[in-house]
C-alpha cells in the first residue's frame, strides 16, 4: 500500500475514533463500529449495510455479525463461495441508532447524511470494483455522496454504474426484511447474480493474472 493511502487511512481512523463528525443525539453514547485495516484497502468488493445492531455489531465490533441479520448474511455469502477475507464491509451509519425504548431503529435521513463523508472516504480509499448495498438506508447513503435514482423495490439484484463504480443494490438480511420483503430463497437467487458477475469480472481476471505470472 502506498504511503499516501496509509496516511489517509490513519487520518480516517483517527477522525472516527474521536467522533469528529456532526453530532447525532441518539448516538452520542455509542462508539463507532469501524474496522478498516491496511489489507482492506486492497479489496475489490465492498458491502455497505445499514448500521450496527444492538445485539450484533455493537457487541462484536464487526459489521453484519453476531445477530440473526449477520447469520443470514453469512449464509448468503457462503452460498456463493465468499468469505469475509474476500471483501470489505462497513455501514452507512457507523454508530448504533436506537429508538426511545432502546431498540434497534432505522437511521434517520440526517444521520445518514452526517455519516456520508466517512462513507465517501472509505470508498475512495478502497476504490472497489463493485459496491453492494444491503437495504434502502445503504442505497440512500450513496445518494448523499452522488445522486442516483435507484430504488430497492425495482433495482434489487441488478448491476448499475454509480460515480464510476459498479453498484448492485440488494435487500438487507434482517429477519423483518426476510419475512416481509425478500425471503431467503429470493435473496439466494440475488446472490447468484452477484456470483456470476464476480466470476466474470473479478475472479476470472485474477486467475488470468495469476496464470500470466506463472508463465
Amino acid at each position: 500500500m502506498g504511503h499516501n493511502k496509509k496516511l489517509k487511512l490513519n487520518l480516517l481512523l483517527e477522525k472516527i475514533e474521536k467522533k469528529e463528525c456532526p453530532n447525532c443525539p441518539r448516538m452520542n453514547r455509542c462508539n463507532p463500529v469501524f474496522s478498516m485495516t491496511e489489507a482492506d484497502i486492497k479489496k475489490k468488493i465492498m458491502f455497505i449495510a445499514e448500521a450496527p445492531g444492538r445485539f450484533g455489531a455493537e457487541i462484536s465490533r464487526i459489521p453484519m455479525s453476531g445477530d440473526q441479520s449477520g447469520d443470514n448474511f453469512e449464509k448468503l455469502i457462503v452460498s456463493i463461495g465468499l468469505t469475509r477475507d474476500d471483501f470489505f464491509i462497513t455501514n452507512a451509519v457507523l454508530c448504533l441508532p436506537l429508538d426511545t425504548e432502546g431498540n434497534n431503529d432505522t437511521p434517520k435521513d440526517g444521520e445518514i447524511k452526517n455519516c456520508s463523508n466517512f462513507l465517501s472516504e472509505q470508498i475512495e480509499l478502497i476504490k472497489p470494483e463493485i459496491i453492494i448495498t444491503l437495504g434502502s438506508s445503504a442505497l440512500k447513503a450513496l445518494s448523499k455522496i452522488r445522486n442516483h435514482t435507484l430504488k430497492l423495490s425495482k433495482d434489487a439484484g441488478t448491476i448499475h454504474l454509480w460515480n464510476g463504480f459498479f453498484l448492485m443494490p440488494l435487500y438487507h438480511t434482517s429477519p423483518k426484511v426476510m419475512n416481509i420483503h425478500r425471503n431467503m430463497d429470493q435473496q439466494l437467487k440475488d446472490y447468484q447474480i452477484l456470483k456470476e458477475w464476480l466470476e466474470f469480472n473479478i475472479f476470472k481476471s485474477s486467475a488470468t493474472n495469476t496464470n500470466r505470472a506463472n508463465i
